[in-house]
């Protein structure tokens, strides 16, 4: 799902830059703002996921923090760049370097998260229990259940005195 949303919205930050006229850069930038936070319940999900139950308040920590440090870093970049409007390549930086490592950062989430969803998979099918272990878990044998006597489910016997 994330990458359905926060793709679309770091290639509409990387194409700000690019727009003829302000208003243009203006109608892109709005874009990009009304889907651009649609990745945060995915991405917390999938570290409330990858990480074990008394780890996740640390996870969360350490993922906000180094959001933080971004966050705290890019007015300093941003503003050097931003800081020659003549320059059009330089202006640019800012669009260009924030869409194209958040659309790396999104590929490398979805890789990862495929990767961890993957082996969790392998790991659980190494460890489920056969069929004849969870038989034997509720007290059944496999010769028990329905499909094991071939019964009939449906019988037209019963419904013969409607059919009158």
């Amino acid at each position: 799902m994330q990458l359905l949303t926060h793709l679309p919205s770091n290639l509409l930050l990387l194409l700000v830059p690019f727009m003829p006229d302000a208003r243009a850069a203006v109608t892109v930038l709005l874009l990009r703002f009304a889907i651009s936070q649609m990745d945060v319940p995915a991405r917390r999900s999938y570290v409330a996921a990858a990480v074990p139950v008394d780890e996740r308040g640390a996870a969360a920590a350490i993922t906000v923090v180094a959001r933080g440090i971004g966050v705290s870093l890019s007015p300093l970049l941003g503003g050097f760049f931003l800081g020659h409007p003549d320059q059009h390549i330089l202006f640019a930086m800012p669009f260009v370097l924030g869409g194209g490592l958040k659309i790396v950062y999104d590929i490398l989430l979805c890789v990862g998260y495929r990767s961890a969803k993957a082996s969790a998979a392998a790991a659980a099918g190494s460890a489920a229990p056969s069929e004849a272990a969870q038989y034997a878990q509720v007290g059944i044998s496999p010769e028990d259940t329905l499909e094991a006597h071939d019964t009939d489910l449906y019988d037209e016997d019963a419904f013969e005195p409607m059919r009158k």
